[in-house]
């Protein structure tokens, strides 16, 4: 099997309401047509930075304004993995 690094960059979106804490998670299907629950994130462009990534893609898939994310501690490396079986 070959193996495909690639970089990818998101964020975990929250907003205080009312005393409370609200965590934001994307609804999607799978390859195999099960559904999961993602933090929103995608493929880092060419010259981007890890952060311009990081807004750009959560405001795409939120459809939240660029100017209403903000950056709050940023976490330089995250490793995981997964079998993209759609591709075999």
């Amino acid at each position: 099997m070959n193996r495909i690094f690639e970089k990818s960059s998101g964020g975990i979106v929250y907003r205080k309401q009312k005393g409370k804490i609200e965590i934001l998670l994307l609804e999607w299907e799978n390859a195999k047509r099960e559904r999961e629950f993602v933090i929103p994130k995608g493929h880092m462009e060419n010259s981007e930075t890890a952060k311009d990534t990081a807004i750009r893609e959560i405001a795409e898939e939120t459809g939240l304004a660029v100017q209403d994310l903000e950056i709050i501690k940023f976490m330089s490396k995250i490793n995981y993995s997964f079998i993209a079986t759609y591709k075999e």
